[in-house]
């Protein structure tokens, strides 16, 4: 769960080689004073920067902001929703995305994507990661959004988890995003089985034997 380098696009490239700088980041590495927010119905927290501002905690879509400008933050969601055309990756990010254009920033352009499977909370889900750029006011901003989406009998169970930020910051500032995404637990309904995890990666030679949220080995 980060965005990729490689691909050929220097602003992806270059948002992927800061994220990948980062080293590995988990709810083991949240520095002291962040605060803690839970995200839908399903057990999922997430940690922040004591400044910054969050809205929606406990609802099925989750936001913090840096600051009053909107020109950083993170978006959340867990949980199940009735409300999308068809049970894809591709449906949750066009409506995520389609919140900026319609809360003050620019249309997103989508500058890389992906979509393929990833076993999730014991069940193997639709997977989606998307980067992506657009302007609040003057400023140009760079993002990344990764999304899980699982059709069940009666909805369409989501899990994604996002940030953006100043295209001009992102070598100071992708570092805070990626740990906030790293803190991100889901403990139940959707989440990493942490113990089937943990015996997966040991059985695949990882010495640490443990995972973080997104069920990759550490």
């Amino acid at each position: 769960m980060a965005p990729p380098s490689g691909t050929g696009t220097p602003l992806v490239d270059r948002l992927g080689a800061a994220a990948a700088a980062c080293g590995k980041q988990s709810g083991f590495t949240v520095p002291g004073g962040w605060q803690n927010a839970a995200i839908g119905d399903k057990g999922c927290t997430v940690w922040v920067p004591p400044s910054w501002v969050v809205q929606g905690a406990y609802s099925y879509q989750v936001s913090a902001f840096a600051d009053g400008t909107g020109v950083e933050g993170f978006v959340g969601i867990a949980g199940a929703t009735r409300e999308l055309a068809t049970c894809a990756p591709g449906e949750v990010t066009s409506g995520i995305l389609s919140g900026f254009a319609s809360n003050g920033y620019a249309t997103p352009e989508i500058l890389w994507h992906y979509e393929g499977t990833e076993a999730f909370g014991g069940s193997d889900w639709s997977t989606g990661h998307a980067v992506f750029a657009t302007d609040r006011g003057s400023t140009p901003l760079v993002g990344y959004l990764w999304v899980l989406a699982l059709p069940t009998v009666i909805a369409c169970d989501v899990v994604s988890l996002g940030f953006w930020e100043p295209q001009g910051r992102i070598e100071t500032d992708t570092c805070t995003l990626t740990q906030i995404l790293g803190s991100v637990r889901c403990p139940s309904g959707g989440g990493c089985d942490e113990a089937s995890c943990a015996e997966s990666c040991r059985a695949e030679g990882h010495t640490s034997g443990t995972c973080d949220p997104t069920c990759q080995c550490n």
